[in-house]
């Protein structure tokens, strides 16, 4: 794409009106093409992905199970090895805030605009040509970081800010790199795919009494995922403690024997289920229920999960309410 940019803006007819496409209204709907362009191939490789992930879970899943009923006799054995093609076209049209997968992907080419504009509009006031304007534009789409550097105070030889870094501002939880963005937002859909089709798995098997979330051995340093890890309830949905989240989930299952007396009809005692989440988790979520009440972007895990209360958080009835 930077690259594509680059040679449109080599088109750009340099001028002192403040309107910065003052005479270049070709150039911009030249410009417009390429990044519809980057849209859809940014939102084709986010949905092919998923669909791969899903498939990757379902795999992983089919190969579990295998190994869990190895030995044991069931007439229909179908029912444990659903792939849920319908629950993955609604992840893949499912909105968040209002959002689907497709607006968050125009939201990057929006804003992959907003920074080209700025790059521009910062070219011309030190007076670069056309041709400089495209090399700074192939350039740092890709490294923005280049542009939006740190230098060194003279007077107290501190690192800050440049002045080009002090002005651009993408918003919270944005990069300046349009690359990271799209990046992020693909590992983030993949990640939350693969979880969610473990979670439609696990569901439906019912020697399945619970799911236990682990940190990653790779997990870098102390967060809210070493406050919530330990097991949930079954139904308990978890795509994730936060975004780019690397903690991961193991089934919670009921002895072999104890299934079998399933399959004849037998009770199965309540204190083999989950039916609760960790106290550490609790307290944690008491602790921090006022700033996450007031959160206008609630995390995944607090929507799907949890319903607020003027006491706190506590599991939606489905789920098995908290009991202390």
């Amino acid at each position: 794409m930077a690259r594509e940019l680059a040679i449109v803006l080599k088109k750009y007819k340099v001028h002192n009106n403040s309107k910065l496409w003052f005479k270049n209204v070709a150039v911009r709907k030249e410009v417009d093409v390429v990044l519809k362009k980057y849209q859809k191939v940014v939102l084709g490789y986010i949905s092919n992905n998923v669909k791969d992930a899903w498939d990757l879970s379902n795999n992983h899943n089919d190969a579990f199970v295998d190994g869990y009923l190895k030995g044991i006799e069931i007439t229909d054995k179908d029912i444990f090895y659903q792939r849920n093609i319908q629950a993955l076209t609604s992840f893949i049209q499912r909105g968040k805030n209002g959002f689907q997968l497709s607006d968050r992907v125009w939201n990057l080419t929006a804003k992959t605009r907003e920074q080209l504009e700025y790059f521009i509009a910062e070219g011309l006031t030190e007076g670069r040509s056309a041709v400089k304007l495209a090399t700074d534009i192939k350039r740092y789409l890709r490294e923005p970081e280049k542009r939006f550097r740190r230098i060194r105070d003279k007077e107290t030889g501190k690192l800050k800010l440049s002045n080009p870094a002090k002005d651009y501002r993408p918003g919270r939880g944005v990069y300046r790199s349009s690359y990271k963005n799209a990046l992020r937002l693909a590992r983030n859909e993949i990640n939350i795919a693969y979880r969610t089709a473990d979670n439609e798995r696990r569901k439906q098997l019912s020697f399945v009494t619970g799911v236990e979330v682990h940190l990653s051995p790779a997990h870098p340093q102390y967060d809210i995922c070493d406050e919530l890890q330990g097991e949930y309830p079954k139904e308990f949905v978890f795509t994730g403690w936060h975004p780019n989240c690397l903690c991961f989930t193991t089934s919670k299952l009921l002895p072999k024997e104890e299934f079998i007396k399933q399959l004849r009809g037998e009770k199965i005692s309540a204190k083999r289920t989950v039916k609760s989440i960790p106290k550490r988790a609790k307290k944690y979520l008491k602790k921090d229920f006022q700033k996450l009440s007031k959160l206008k972007s609630k995390p995944y895990f607090i929507e799907d999960n949890f319903k607020q209360t003027k006491d706190g958080y506590i599991l939606k009835q489905a789920l098995i309410e908290t009991k202390e």
